[in-house]
């Protein structure tokens, strides 16, 4: 079942396989314990194709996130397996929806978010403009109202913070050394559809001797502290899927 779409290990468009990966870490262990292969909707629907390869009459297309990934949380939870939090790559930042499942399940979640991802430090006030004037269409969608602050990107953020809010804090044992990281955590308001989203924690990470930067949200409790943090951003990444030797992994349930 070929596609052509992007492709993360070749880094460019090219015909390939996409496969969704649940994985399973704790501590320095880590292993993959569910998979299944995306079904483009040009093959859900050749029936012939369908038929020569042998896919089920039941498969139908579904978006990775709305087929593969909830599924699959859902699926280990109610098998038992013991986990603290989810991990998600990027590509799950854009599906607040997800987010918000693995919410009202009561799992927390760290996900990675793009560079520019914008929220508010402070939640501005939202409501129904009036018409002006008199004349034209009466407004009836919810926005910021006029003089709120404008959002902000994550990484125009990171240059504002001051020393204090950071916190050098030692992440986890390595193959040749310890592995420290430099983290802030802080309460925001994540942009969603222009309006303000529910508060949550954006975490910032700088490993020691890496100068890339990592983003993440959670929906961990208001008081989870930067040590926990730290163990999360690392074991609860995405990077501990690629070790699993799977290039095209989604999503990561740790331990905690």
């Amino acid at each position: 079942m070929f596609d052509v779409r992007y492709c993360g290990r070749l880094g460019k468009v090219e015909n390939c396989q996409v496969g969704v990966f649940l994985g399973y870490a704790n501590g320095a262990y880590r292993t993959l314990i569910d998979e299944a292969i995306y079904l483009p909707n040009d093959w859900a629907e050749d029936w012939e194709r369908r038929e020569k390869c042998g896919v089920p009459e039941d498969v139908v297309f579904k978006t990775i996130s709305q087929s593969f990934a909830l599924e699959m949380i859902l699926r280990a939870r109610d098998n038992d397996v013991p986990f603290g939090w989810i991990g998600m790559d990027s590509f799950y930042r854009e599906q607040p929806w997800l987010r918000n499942e693995i919410s009202s399940e009561g799992m927390i979640y760290i996900a990675d978010i793009p560079v520019n991802t914008r929220v508010w430090l402070n939640k501005p006030e939202t409501g129904i403009a009036e018409r002006r004037g008199g004349r034209g269409r009466i407004p009836t969608k919810e926005k910021v109202l006029e003089g709120e602050p404008d959002p902000i990107e994550v990484r125009k953020l990171k240059d504002q913070l001051e020393a204090s809010e950071w916190s050098h804090v030692f992440v986890r044992d390595t193959e040749r050394k310890e592995l420290w990281s430099n983290i802030a955590c802080i309460r925001v308001y994540p942009v969603v559809d222009e309006l303000p989203g529910d508060e949550i924690w954006l975490i910032i990470r700088i490993d020691d001797g890496d100068e890339s930067v990592k983003y993440q949200f959670s929906n961990a409790p208001p008081d989870t502290g930067v040590e926990r943090f730290a163990q999360m951003s690392c074991n609860g990444s995405p990077e501990a899927i690629h070790r699993c030797h799977c290039p095209q992994g989604r999503a990561l349930a740790d331990t905690g």
